[in-house]
């Protein structure tokens, strides 16, 4: 599957929140699953429908940058984009 395009996190209103949205992956594919994590540590993860494309992490440390990671899944073979966003 083809990656998505433009990943973007966001913080809005809430200290503990980030918005992440992105540009639907070209080709067919079966979801997308995305990951944020911080100094490499995975913190949380979602599966997201492929007709989607945005999701939401809360509960998150105010004021650290985080790495998002948004895979496009199709079968078994998987591509990937990334983003950082800071709380």
């Amino acid at each position: 599957p083809a990656p998505v395009e433009n990943p973007t996190a966001t913080h809005v209103a809430r200290d503990d929140y980030l918005k992440v949205y992105w540009r639907p992956a070209a080709g067919d594919l079966d979801r997308y699953q995305v990951f944020i994590k911080h100094n490499n540590v995975l913190l949380q993860n979602q599966t997201v429908l492929k007709d989607q494309n945005q999701c939401v992490f809360t509960d998150l440390e105010p004021g650290r940058l985080y790495t998002v990671l948004v895979q496009t899944w199709s079968g078994r073979y998987q591509s990937s984009s990334s983003t950082h966003g800071r709380t």
